[in-house]
């Protein structure tokens, strides 16, 4: 049994069809199914059988497909770990966020960190997108650690690092504070990307205070939606940020003074060993946010 055997069996898993797994694979097709072929014979069982046009695991098969899964996934370890321990990782760091730490927090964090001795030789590369994408950056090796909003994925860790207080922005002279959710329901408002972490954190609110908003434009992070209301095409909700500009626009308090906080997460792979530059900007992260919190 072979890695590519492994690795041809988990894509015709994947496509149901040989042609297709053979295209994603760049191989041709008679060559693949010759190493299927070999690899049920050397394992004594069929893998698939042919129902509808389409190829189906047999019960020996879903057995397989566990260890091959496991295999796969080690494989995948073994390398993020190696390329962990490797002179560009002692190095190099390749960081994802939204964008509201962009402004502030990220300067002066790298500057305080790059001040350390052991951190004068490391780089950064950094990449604003949402939390979704974010969060499959992260699982494909594109970043080695991201800052961004709550994610329910159990192979993630996430500690909280930043905290915003959401509020109500709106062009200068143009709008009043909503003193009722009612109020600022029948609004039209800037919103965030459908789907997006902060649009599913809105429409909890929504829900919770049995109103639904009216979103008549949708932007994809603070910035732009700072730029919206800025040019006077609305109000929205969203968290405190150093992107408005006091002269442009005015922020309430949500209405019966409600407080709401939105947190920015620290996520990280779980059960993963991070070293060289990557572990030390964890820990630092860490440790700042523990000398920041006000319980400490």
């Amino acid at each position: 049994m072979t890695l590519n055997q492994i690795l041809y069996f988990n894509m015709i898993v994947k496509t149901g069809n040989m042609r297709q797994a053979a295209e994603q694979l760049y191989i041709a097709q008679p060559s693949l199914s010759a190493s299927i072929a070999c690899l049920e014979k050397e394992l004594g069982v069929k893998l698939f059988h042919r129902r509808h046009q389409r190829l189906h695991l047999t019960p020996e098969g879903e057995a397989f497909l566990e260890h091959a899964e496991i295999i796969l996934h080690e494989i995948e370890s073994a390398r993020n770990h190696m390329e962990q321990m490797s002179e560009k990782r002692e190095t190099m760091l390749r960081i994802g966020s939204i964008s509201t730490p962009f402004c502030n927090y990220f300067p002066d964090i790298f500057c305080q960190f790059l001040a350390l001795p052991e951190n004068k030789n490391v780089q950064f590369t950094l990449d604003s997108e949402n939390t979704l994408r974010l969060v499959y950056g992260l699982e494909k090796g594109i970043y080695d650690i991201i800052l961004c909003s709550k994610t329910n994925d159990p192979t993630l860790k996430q500690y909280p690092i930043i905290s915003n207080q959401l509020i109500f922005l709106c062009p200068r002279d143009k709008y009043s504070k909503p003193e009722t959710w009612e109020a600022l329901a029948a609004m039209n408002l800037i919103g965030y990307e459908k789907k997006s972490a902060m649009d599913g954190i809105l429409e909890d609110i929504a829900l919770s205070q049995n109103v639904h908003f009216n979103f008549v434009y949708r932007a994809p992070n603070e910035e732009s939606i700072v730029s919206l209301v800025e040019h006077g095409l609305g109000p929205a909700l969203l968290p405190r940020n150093s992107y408005i500009n006091p002269q442009l626009s005015v922020e309430y308090p949500l209405p019966y003074n409600t407080v709401i906080q939105r947190q920015i997460y620290l996520t990280i792979k779980k059960d993963f060993l991070y070293y060289g530059a990557t572990g030390r900007f964890i820990d630092f992260l860490l440790q700042k946010a523990k000398e920041d919190s006000p319980d400490k």
